[in-house]
C-alpha cells in the first residue's frame, strides 16, 4: 500500500512540474522559457527543433493545399494550392509577387502572360544603378535615370557616353541621347516612306534602303525618288573597287561575226558621225547629263564597235592584199616592158651601126 502511495505521490507532483512550464489560456497553451523539442530531448538548433524522417511539417487541409517542410538536408519545400489556385505574395497588405496555376510568375502585376513577368526597375551589380533595366512605361528602358525617347539605352559610369537603342518611328541607334542627330548612328524606318536610314552628324544620310532600292549618300528630291527609282543602287560620289561584274543582257554582239551580218559603208559611218559627233547607237553629251551611263549597255555597244571595226579592218586587210597584188602584178609587167623596152633599144643601136658602116 505504502508502494503505491508513493508511485501516485511521485506521478503527481512530475505532472505539476511539468505543466508548471506551459501556460494556459481557455483552449490555447504556450511555452515561455527554453526550446521545445519534437523527437528530441536536447533542442539546441532553435526555439522549436522537430528532429524525424519524412515531411517534418505538415499543414493539411486537403490534398490540394498543404504546406510541407523537410528535414535540413533535403532539398524539399512544398506549397501546395488546387489546380485553378493562384498563389501570391504579400507585404505591407500590398501584393508584390504571385504565381499562377501555369507557372508563371510576377512581380509588380497581376497579368502574366509570359513564364517571368517583371513590372518594376530590375537593377543588376553592387553599384546602385551601374546597371538596370528601367520600367517600360511610356516605352522607356535601359540604364541610368535619363531618357529621351529611347527604348534601350547603355551609358557608362559617369553617365557621358550614351549608346541607345530607339524606337523613333521606327528602330535607331545613337551616339549620345541628348541629341540624337549629332554624333550618332541610327538606323530607323520612317513611316509612311518605309525606309530605313543611317544617319552621322547633323541631317547627312549615309545609308537609305527604300523599297528595296539601296541609296548612298543620296538625297530625294522633286527629279528623283529613291523609292520609285529604276535603279537598284544609287550612289552619289565615286566608287573604287578591285573588280566589278555586269551580268550581260540578252543580245550580246556576238551576231556581229554572223556571215548575213551588215556593216555600214564606211561613207555613210563618217557622214553620220560628222553629223552627229558620236558613234551610231551611243548615247548623246545631253543624255548621259541627264540620265547617266548604263555601262552593261555601254559595254554592249562598245562590244559591238570593236567587233564591227575587226570586220572593217579584215575587209581593209583583203583589199590591201588584193591591192598588193595588182600592184606586184603590175610592177612584173612594167619589168617585162622594160627588158623589151632594153632590148629593143640595143638592137636599134645594132641597126644604126651596121647603116654606117
Amino acid at each position: 500500500m505504502k508502494k503505491i502511495y508513493f508511485l501516485v505521490l511521485a506521478f503527481v507532483l512530475t505532472a505539476n512540474f511539468s505543466f508548471a512550464q506551459w501556460t494556459t489560456s481557455g483552449s490555447n497553451i504556450y511555452y515561455n522559457t527554453g526550446a521545445v523539442g519534437i523527437g528530441t530531448t536536447t533542442p539546441t538548433l532553435g526555439a522549436l527543433q522537430i528532429n524525424g524522417g519524412g515531411d517534418l511539417i505538415s499543414l493539411y487541409s486537403n490534398a490540394n493545399n498543404v504546406v510541407q517542410f523537410n528535414a535540413y538536408n533535403s532539398p524539399d519545400f512544398r506549397l501546395i494550392q488546387r489546380s485553378n489556385a493562384i498563389m501570391t505574395l504579400w507585404t505591407n497588405t500590398t501584393e508584390q509577387m504571385r504565381i499562377d496555376q501555369s507557372g508563371n510568375v510576377g512581380i509588380g502585376t497581376t497579368s502574366l502572360p509570359a513564364k517571368f513577368n517583371v513590372y518594376q526597375n530590375v537593377g543588376l551589380g553592387s553599384v546602385p544603378q551601374s546597371f538596370s533595366l528601367l520600367s517600360t512605361v511610356s516605352g522607356l528602358a535601359g540604364t541610368g535615370n535619363d531618357f529621351q525617347n529611347n527604348i534601350w539605352l547603355v551609358r557608362n559610369a559617369a553617365g557621358s557616353d550614351w549608346y541607345t537603342t530607339r524606337l523613333h518611328d521606327g528602330i535607331s541607334i545613337d551616339g549620345t541621347s541628348q541629341n540624337p542627330q549629332v554624333n550618332t548612328l541610327t538606323w530607323w524606318e520612317r513611316d509612311p516612306n518605309q525606309n530605313i536610314q543611317s544617319w552621322g552628324n547633323g541631317n547627312a544620310t549615309y545609308l537609305t534602303i527604300h523599297n528595296g532600292n539601296v541609296g548612298i549618300g543620296t538625297t530625294d528630291n522633286a527629279n528623283w525618288q529613291l523609292g520609285t527609282s529604276v535603279y537598284k543602287l544609287a550612289v552619289n560620289g565615286s566608287i573604287v573597287a578591285t573588280a566589278i561584274t555586269v551580268k550581260a543582257n540578252a543580245n550580246w554582239p556576238d551576231y556581229v561575226f554572223n556571215p548575213t551580218y551588215k556593216l555600214i559603208p564606211l561613207s555613210e559611218l563618217k557622214e553620220y558621225v560628222n553629223q552627229n559627233s558620236r558613234l551610231p547607237g551611243f548615247p548623246s553629251a545631253a543624255d548621259v547629263s541627264r540620265n547617266g551611263l548604263n555601262l552593261g549597255e555601254t559595254d554592249k555597244l562598245l562590244t559591238r564597235k570593236v567587233e564591227e571595226l575587226t570586220l572593217y579592218l579584215i575587209e581593209k586587210d583583203g583589199q590591201s592584199k588584193e591591192q598588193q597584188q595588182q600592184i606586184d602584178s603590175l610592177k612584173n609587167q612594167l619589168n617585162s616592158q622594160q627588158e623589151q623596152l632594153d632590148q629593143l633599144k640595143a638592137q636599134l643601136s645594132s641597126l644604126l651601126k651596121q647603116q654606117k658602116n
